[in-house]
């Protein structure tokens, strides 16, 4: 981690994040693809701004189109849990994708309906958290809470860059994966995973790997 400034510096931000110890342990089992993905060329480009215009819109669509599929997707989830605290959980996070992300999308698209670029990369990985999401409780938690610290990790280096205006459309869009209610929404499925499925550890570690994988194949997709 320490062989490179760019890794530093990620190594520093895991460090100092709000990020449990449980999800810490699963980050190092990920290495070297967390610290590429969250030091990505889109993630870089979005933090310094020079992110083409082409590139940022065809990522705000495949963005959204996932997001609608993350609404039904936190349903299984819904379903699979147990506790009533679990499900009031989720549920709090089903209403942040119908209403704060949503809100987000329609006002930064021109074009919302716009046909949604796809290419294989995208719906592989679109059809990897599906499968994932309707297979098991455990298999919901691991993939999206992958998915969900990885964004409060490159969202929050990014914006310690302080490049960015705080009413750009990329400023308000990191800013949405670091507020309270989403890293509380992270450290609920850590806690999870952890409490709940410690046996499995091993095969938490491969999947959560897993993911982050296909999370640098969606990324790489925004310039191909």
């Amino acid at each position: 981690v320490h062989d490179s400034p760019t890794n530093n510096i990620v190594f520093i931000t895991i460090l100092n994040m709000k990020l449990t110890n449980y999800n810490k342990t699963l980050i190092k089992y990920s290495e070297p693809f967390w610290s590429k993905m969250v030091s990505h060329k889109f993630c870089e480009e979005m933090g310094d701004g020079t992110i083409e215009k082409k590139f940022l819109n065809k990522y705000l669509l495949i963005e959204y189109s996932f997001v609608k599929d993350a609404i039904n997707l936190f349903g299984y989830g819904f379903i699979h849990a147990t506790s009533i605290d679990s499900k009031i959980s989720i549920f709090n996070s089903i209403k942040g994708l119908l209403f704060e992300q949503d809100k987000f999308f329609l006002e930064a698209l021109n074009n919302p309906f716009e046909k949604t670029p796809y290419n294989h990369k995208v719906l592989d990985f679109k059809t990897f958290m599906t499968e994932n999401s309707k297979k098991s409780y455990l298999n919901f938690l691991t993939v999206f809470l992958a998915a969900e610290s990885l964004y409060y990790t490159w969202c929050k280096n990014q914006l310690y860059k302080k490049k960015l205006s705080q009413h750009s459309t990329i400023h308000k869009w990191l800013n949405l994966h670091v507020e309270e209610n989403f890293t509380n929404q992270i450290i609920f499925f850590s806690d999870e995973l952890e409490n709940k499925f410690s046996k499995d550890i091993n095969y938490i570690n491969k999947l959560f790997l897993e993911t982050i994988k296909y999370e640098l194949g969606f990324h790489d997709a925004v310039y191909d």
